[in-house]
């Protein structure tokens, strides 16, 4: 059975207090873009969840007020 690839992230971006970034996603998959304010952390959070349809998705942390936060995109 093959791999499903790893999700990427398009164009990253700080705006004001809020982090975005585009994913490309696959029909009847789940992301979530998921943050931590340190890489050591085994715990992370989820910013937001959505379903994938094919197409790009913006993944957004609308509450990015920390100096220094970690951003990942997990896919189920």
């Amino acid at each position: 059975m093959g791999r499903l690839p790893v999700p990427l992230a398009w164009s990253p971006a700080v705006r004001t207090s809020r982090f975005d970034t585009l994913v490309q996603t696959l029909n009847r998959k789940h992301y979530a873009l998921e943050y931590s304010d340190t890489l050591a952390a085994t715990n992370w959070n989820s910013a937001t969840n959505t379903p994938g349809n094919g197409a790009l998705k913006l993944l957004a942390d609308p509450a990015a007020t920390a100096p220094q936060r970690f951003y990942r995109v997990r896919q189920w």
